[in-house]
């Protein structure tokens, strides 16, 4: 079984162009995600939904924040209420706080009254529609999902793949409008099969004019097969017909790594 160096990896993860485009937004929209306080407006939106009893409380104390909805600053209201016999005490935030000390209505979850809010406020600094910012981090994993399973059918074609030696069968058909081309191969496996390929590239490969392709493929599944050369990190074929990769490290390497950084940064600001 062949190992794979970190930098091939890292390209492999990178996911192309649909994976750095994953990775922007992923990345980016996180951000939104978190200083909007998308966890505790998703929370909201569940713990809120439907008709809510409403208790008797008063204002215990009135903070600023730094937010604003609407040119208007959002305050942060801690207010107690007693619901099911029990005491509570927590925070909504408003536009148009009460004063300290006054009598307020607070709305609560029947079966967990430690869920409440102001009956005019929110559970959330900007409220359940906060959550739509979810929808940019939400489009980067959709963008990164969409190229995984071929990078994972790449990382074993690499680690356990059959060498063989396969040729062109047609020259490569250009989508003019998406600019890649399409090849097609044909090889045989170990047991004397012909099989048949076709991969997409954003360019033509320099080696049309051999008749014979290096192809790596799965013994147990040889429809995952791959021309040696379009793999991630420039390989090349060794006499000891083996695969050897050109490791070099460029922009495909920092983008999955930029992305980590990201998200365990956020989560260390705002966990």
């Amino acid at each position: 079984m062949r190992t794979i160096s970190i930098n091939v990896l890292l390209k492999i993860l990178s996911g192309g162009v649909p994976g750095i485009i994953g990775w922007f937004f992923f990345s980016f929209g996180s951000i939104f995600f978190w200083v909007f306080q998308g966890p505790q407006a998703a929370v909201e939106l569940v713990k809120f939904s439907g008709n809510m009893p409403v208790a008797e409380g008063f204002v215990i104390d009135i903070q600023e924040t730094s937010a604003t909805s609407n040119n208007r600053r959002i305050y942060s209201v801690e207010y107690k209420f007693r619901a099911l016999g029990n005491d509570y005490q927590h925070v909504s935030y408003t536009v148009n706080p009460p004063l300290k000390n006054d009598e307020i209505k607070i709305e609560y979850n029947a079966s967990d009254p430690g869920y409440s809010r102001m009956l005019d406020g929110n559970y959330s600094r900007f409220g359940p529609y906060a959550l739509l910012v979810i929808l940019l981090p939400a489009i980067g994993l959709v963008f990164l999902t969409y190229p995984l399973p071929d990078m994972l059918r790449k990382i074993r074609a690499i680690r356990s793949g059959e060498l063989t030696t396969g040729k062109w069968i047609k020259p490569p058909i250009s989508h003019s409008i998406l600019t890649f081309y399409k090849h097609f191969f044909a090889f045989y496996d170990l047991n004397g099969q012909e099989h048949q390929i076709a991969i997409a590239r954003r360019s033509t490969f320099s080696h049309e004019i051999e008749d014979k392709v290096p192809i790596v493929y799965l013994r147990n599944n040889p429809r995952i097969a791959y021309p040696v050369f379009a793999l991630p990190g420039n390989p090349t074929v060794t006499p000891e017909v083996s695969i050897h990769f050109q490791e070099k490290f460029n922009f495909y390497q920092t983008v999955p790594l930029c992305g980590i950084f990201v998200q365990v940064l956020l989560l260390y600001l705002f966990m």
